[in-house]
């Protein structure tokens, strides 16, 4: 150490400064540690202790207030032009967006062609009528054009298809090969240079029919919609039963007769009967076959238009069954298979039961 001047040197000979140091300096007031910083108070005696935020700066100017202006149509876009947003004019599905020689983006080339799809039409068993109209084949001419179908939704040409000529307007195609009972998705398609385009979907269901296996049995009745109807089982119930409960008569004002009243019969005398002994409703309504477990006992018109198909649904040749309409406290309706009479009879006695069940085809 020199005193040069009045200035204090450690380690060199000619101080600049009041205090000047050559190599490190050892401060151990406070608590020394990796990362702290040196420290005064206002007395200015300097001390280690932990680093702590810089100051803050003063803020900077506002800028303007920036704006965008609103699209009207899913697809719009916006560019700048060098002094405000411009919109870029929409194009087609199918088309390019490419820059002008003054940086103008604008769409160009062909496009999709556009389409609608015909309604449904002369739906039967196995086949159906539809088609498209072509308003616009985008700049690029169609080259194979007709309809798609499917029975997931949304078909696309590597479902079942027609190709129905080519070009633009209207056109109409013809769906064949399809399954009864079956809800179909129909689309129109086109397609150009570009690609393939679709029109908007429709969905129809081909026509059921009586004698038509379907839900667990065969269909012997449909009603005015062509979508609701009823189904018999197969065979009739494993033995003929009574309609009664232990033999014993009890009034259980199940007297529905018309048609799709089978069901609340069935469960008004299951309700007033109970569980403990073995009968003609109980049987039915208990009865689990082919997977479906919403069998009953048909009522008297029920049984009456089964008789009508009994060919058609077959089993059942000449002999009595009973219905699940009640006439009194001792007797039921009951139809006689022979001629399709119906009479009454006491509900002790042991006739043959065939289960039916409705379905609902929408």
């Amino acid at each position: 150490m020199a005193i040069v001047g009045g200035n204090v040197a450690i380690g060199t000979t000619e101080p600049t400064a009041t205090l000047e140091v050559a190599g490190q300096v050892k401060i151990t007031g406070g608590s020394p540690g990796l990362g702290k910083v040196l420290t005064s108070d206002d007395a200015g005696l300097a001390t280690w202790g932990p680093a702590g935020a810089g100051p803050t700066g003063p803020t900077g100017p506002t800028g303007p207030q920036g704006s965008f202006p609103s699209g009207t149509a899913t697809g719009e876009m916006q560019y700048w032009s060098g002094t405000q947003w411009t919109m870029v004019p929409l194009g087609q599905p199918g088309q390019i967006l490419q820059l002008s020689g003054s940086n103008i983006p604008a769409w160009n080339g062909s496009g999709y062609a556009s389409l609608t799809t015909t309604a449904i039409s002369a739906i039967t068993k196995y086949t159906a009528s539809s088609g498209g109209n072509i308003s616009s084949d985008g700049g690029a001419a169609v080259t194979v054009r007709g309809v798609c179908w499917n029975t997931s939704g949304s078909p696309t040409i590597a479902d079942s298809k027609t190709s129905d000529s080519t070009g633009t307007g209207v056109f109409t195609s013809s769906l064949t090969g399809l399954t009864v009972g079956t809800t179909y998705y129909v689309r129109a398609y086109a397609t150009n240079s570009v690609g393939t385009n679709y029109g908007n979907q429709l969905s129809f269901t081909t026509d059921i029919y009586i004698g038509q296996s379907y839900g667990g049995g065969i269909i012997f009745y449909i009603d005015g919609t062509k979508l609701h109807g009823l189904i018999a089982s197969t065979s009739d119930l494993q033995y003929d039963t009574v309609w009664n409960v232990f033999a014993h008569d009890m009034l259980t004002h199940a007297t529905g007769e018309a048609v799709y009243t089978g069901q609340a019969n069935t469960t008004l005398i299951v309700s007033v009967q109970g569980v403990v002994d073995v009968y003609a409703a109980r049987s039915c309504d208990e009865l689990v076959r082919s997977s479906y477990s919403d069998w009953f006992m048909p009522s008297l018109n029920e049984l009456t238009l089964l008789y009508a198909q009994k060919n058609v649904v077959g089993g059942m040749g000449t002999k009595l069954y009973w219905s699940s309409t009640e006439i009194n406290l001792n007797n039921a309706q009951a139809v006689n298979f022979a001629n399709g009479l119906s009479f009454g009879h006491a509900k002790n006695t042991p006739y043959y039961v065939r289960p039916i069940r409705y379905f609902d085809a929408e």
